[in-house]
């Protein structure tokens, strides 16, 4: 439904009391006494008036159009554990099914679990005490590309991409941390980030890249993890033994 715009309205109160008031000047001057209805004509003027400012400030009230919101739809909550909250537009508590908009920034608490499902079909998990921001995610319905780009402050997530990051050479999936840039296509990774140290590795897929000012590195088998630390580029991908892969996918189970 349209929501008419107020101002019009004012307007139009203005210009309509604004000729009646000329009406009651003409037909009814100070000495004429009464009018038709028992009113001189500065009482009517003066009722006039305060007639016109409550319609002018019902206006306001009543149908001012709500504020449109300027972010994009990017997914929902499909799971969650725990408390979860998001900073963006409006902030407000995360529960099952809850949408999730591009700029929301997303915090879990202790223990807490929460899926996220995107409209192209990537998953993202995220553990506890983490917080994660969804800054750009735009992907048309029917469309051959996605561009999504997040932010991992602190703590730990688990990323599925969807097809159309696999099969197109223009899709983007990106997540920002304080010490790299981790990009995908076509996998399942791991990512956690303390205060002065990132691991990244990749679970299942093609590839993931892990890159920043001072070096890159590309990892093209499950298994293979790398480290950053401050100052400093990637470290050279290597297998990563089970009980650290155990320990990186427990941060974000559910059992």
């Amino acid at each position: 439904m349209t929501v008419p715009c107020y101002g019009h309205k004012i307007l139009a109160y203005h210009y309509i009391v604004s000729k009646v008031s000329i009406f009651i000047k003409i037909q009814w001057n100070p000495v004429s006494g009464p009018n038709p209805f028992g009113i001189r004509r500065n009482a009517l003027l003066g009722m006039l008036r305060v007639v016109a400012i409550i319609l002018i400030f019902g206006s306001a009230i009543f149908w001012s159009p709500a504020p449109a919101k300027s972010a994009e739809l990017a997914g929902k909550v499909t799971r969650i554990r725990g408390e979860a909250v998001a900073t963006g537009s409006p902030s407000r508590k995360l529960e099952l099914n809850s949408e999730v908009w591009v700029k929301d920034v997303i915090t879990t608490g202790a223990d807490a679990r929460l899926l996220i499902r995107f409209h192209d079909g990537s998953q993202v998990t995220l553990g506890e005490k983490t917080t994660f921001s969804v800054n750009q995610f735009h992907h048309e319905e029917g469309g051959e590309s996605l561009f999504a780009a997040f932010t991992l402050a602190e703590g730990a997530f688990h990323a599925i991409t969807g097809s159309l990051v696999k099969n197109r050479a223009r899709s983007v999936f990106e997540v920002k941390t304080p010490l790299a840039v981790i990009g995908a296509r076509g996998t399942q990774f791991w990512g956690g980030q303390k205060a002065d140290f990132l691991e990244v590795v990749l679970l299942e897929g093609t590839a993931i890249y892990i890159e920043n000012e001072t070096g890159r590195v590309e990892i093209g088998s499950a298994g293979i993890g790398t480290d950053v630390k401050p100052g400093e580029g990637p470290t050279a991908a290597k297998a990563w033994g089970q009980p650290r892969l155990n320990r990186a996918i427990a941060t974000v189970s559910w059992e």
